[in-house]
């Protein structure tokens, strides 16, 4: 098995890992989704844990599954060794192993706020929850995407 395909199936492992657990995140917190700002001051520590492990698991898989693409392109043999992530995410729209980078964006942008805002204005925070399940979903299905493009190489 070449270095390439074996990094492949490692990246796959890693994605696989974070999917499981974002996916338990998101089916449990459905009942409490969409969340409002009374539902936000009534939320108990289980719920609280469901929604840090959603935050963490959505930044996780989201650098992983970019990491994915990175190497999905290599063993494309496209030249995308030193390029920027945009030219990344661009190469992939082209190929149709993702549908949209600017969709790809959207989520980077969302996983930037996450991971710097720390709002005290309980509404906010609530729409920053149900924004965060809304493309958590999304991110699932576009993983789902990316290795069904993967099987179809092997």
């Amino acid at each position: 098995m070449s270095e390439i395909i074996k990094i492949l199936d490692g990246r796959i492992k890693i994605c696989d890992k974070h999917l499981q657990r974002l996916a338990i995140a998101i089916k449990s917190l459905k009942t409490i989704i969409p969340l409002n700002k009374e539902g936000y001051r009534i939320l108990g520590d289980r719920e609280i844990s469901l929604i840090d492990q959603m935050s963490y698991r959505f930044t996780k898989l989201q650098d992983a599954a970019g990491r994915l693409l990175r190497t999905v392109l290599l063993v494309l043999q496209e030249d995308i060794e030193n390029s920027p992530f945009i030219d990344v995410l661009n190469r992939s729209e082209k190929l149709k192993i993702i549908e949209s980078a600017e969709e790809w964006i959207k989520m980077r942008e969302l996983r930037n706020i996450l991971s710097h805002e720390y709002s005290e204005e309980e509404e906010e925070i609530a729409k920053g929850i149900n924004q965060l399940h809304k493309m958590s979903e999304r991110l699932c299905v576009i993983y789902s995407g990316i290795k069904g493009f993967i099987k179809k190489l092997k």
